[in-house]
């Protein structure tokens, strides 16, 4: 019945658009490029309505609009390409990536 019970809510989950954390991961590849996000549930809800959109990645290094300008967003928040998902991540401390699961 358990199995059951977590099936039903894994399988909802998945339908529902939830996506899965993984920490401390750098997936190369950006989905649109110069594209940046102010925050991650902005970066969510445009990755939602995108089938080649595979995720949401965060790096720790404040978003700049001009090289060595002033920080415009507290981190660099940008769409993942799908196809880049399915490649092998790397670890790295500067990284979080939301999957879509």
């Amino acid at each position: 019945m358990k199995l059951v019970v977590l099936t039903l809510v894994v399988l909802v989950g998945v339908s529902a658009g939830d996506y899965c954390t993984k920490m401390r991961t750098f997936y190369s590849g950006f989905h649109r490029p110069g594209t940046a996000f102010e925050n991650v549930e902005a970066a969510k809800a445009a990755c939602d309505g995108d089938d080649g959109c595979g995720g949401v990645s965060v790096d720790r290094i404040p978003y700049r609009e001009d090289r060595g300008g002033p920080a415009k967003f507290p981190n660099t928040i940008y769409l993942l390409s799908s196809s880049n998902v399915q490649k092998n991540p790397r670890g790295s401390w500067r990284y979080n990536a939301y999957v879509k699961c």
